[in-house]
């Protein structure tokens, strides 16, 4: 089995390697989301050791389990703010609304920009 996990900054490869930790180097299916022992470049022989146990993993990766814990012991991969305080990373989840966050005329752009990325995938 071969896993690549490739994106840009905070796209949401962190919940899939969360995910992919949980099921592959848990024993209990605990999700730590200041251990996540699933590199963000991981090779081949980092899975040589596979004990899968699948029975709580969704449960243990839901958005409100993790934003449980980061709310208790904060979030190692969480950026700063100009300031240099911590922001919150698993902050909107599924109530993301992007379309009343993003400026319209950013999104013009990036429709523009991306427009034949995005037919593709459905997205327009």
């Amino acid at each position: 089995m071969i896993i690549w996990l490739a994106s840009y900054p905070k796209s949401g490869n962190t919940w899939v390697r969360l995910f992919l930790n949980s099921l592959f180097k848990s024993k209990d299916s605990k999700v730590d989301i200041n251990n996540i022992r699933i590199r963000q470049f991981p090779l081949r022989y980092d899975f040589d050791d596979l004990k899968i146990n699948v029975d709580n993993i969704i449960t243990n990766c839901s958005f409100e389990n993790l934003q449980q814990q980061e709310s208790k012991k904060g979030f190692s991969e969480a950026s700063k703010d100009q300031d240099g305080k911590t922001m919150k990373f698993f902050y909107l989840g599924p109530k993301n609304n992007w379309k009343e966050m993003v400026n319209p005329k950013m999104i013009n752009k990036i429709e523009a920009t991306f427009q034949s990325e995005m037919k593709t995938l459905g997205y327009l």
